[in-house]
């Protein structure tokens, strides 16, 4: 029984640190001129949650962040932020975020019956439980100001 519970919590634990942040370059010359929205600063480059900057920005490329869900937001935006720094980005724009299953594990119920002197005494059924682990992908645009 403790076997099945550590296996359980040493795939949890793999499946929790593994994350990814890629950059694909854009294709094309794509100027935009933003509208405005909310706005949070992460080692000094911009977030756009909701709406664009509101100036000319060029889009760069596209930021894709794939994580366990269960893990600290401010780790994915600090992985993200630091990416776009890499590519020369002052700004990245929250396109869509997405959620899958990836895996699933289940452990069965458990009976333990004690008996004494071949008479039952007690009988305790523990129930089963099943885990499921899900992937998080969100994408930004990276984009530079135009100013």
């Amino acid at each position: 029984m403790k076997l099945r519970h550590f296996s359980a919590l040493l795939a949890i634990l793999f499946l929790a640190g593994c994350a990814s942040t890629e950059y694909t370059p854009w294709q094309g010359n794509t100027i935009e001129q933003g509208t405005g929205g909310t706005r949070q600063v992460v080692n000094g480059v911009d977030v756009w949650k909701y709406g664009t900057p509101p100036v000319r920005y060029q889009i760069l490329g596209l930021i894709e962040d794939k994580r366990d869900p269960d893990e600290v937001f401010g780790d994915l935006l600090n992985d993200v932020t630091k990416k776009a720094l890499e590519v020369g980005a002052n700004g990245v724009i929250l396109l869509d975020a997405s959620r899958r299953p990836t895996s699933t594990f289940t452990t069965p119920s458990t009976t333990e019956v004690k008996v004494r002197n071949r008479d039952t005494v007690t009988a305790t059924t523990t129930p089963g439980f099943t885990t499921i682990n899900y992937e998080e992908t969100v994408r930004f645009q990276a984009v530079k100001y135009l100013l």
